[in-house]
């Protein structure tokens, strides 16, 4: 089951979004919304008892260490030109 978009929801989400969307265009969205919506709502319904769900997938590779690793130390020190801990580059104008 999906949602009819309003003209309404389509300001209030233009609001949030801050940008600006007119009276004839919120109409508009709200058609093509509610199109669009309704579309993926039919794609659900359909029954794929072939496709395994991957929503749990890990990473079988290497286990998630967090390590304390300073990057930027790493970073100046193949960079050609630096100064006071910071990379030199050309001027732009």
């Amino acid at each position: 089951m999906y949602m009819n978009l309003t003209q309404s929801d389509i300001k209030n989400l233009a609001t949030l979004s801050r940008i600006h969307v007119s009276d004839v265009d919120a109409k508009q969205y709200a058609e093509e919304f509610s199109s669009i919506l309704s579309y993926v709502s039919e794609i659900q319904s359909v029954d794929v008892p072939e496709v395994h769900d991957i929503s749990n997938v890990s990473n079988v590779f290497r286990d998630d260490v967090h390590e304390n690793a300073n990057f930027s130390e790493k970073f100046l020190r193949e960079v050609p030109n630096k100064e006071a801990g910071y990379v030199k580059v050309k001027q732009i104008l």
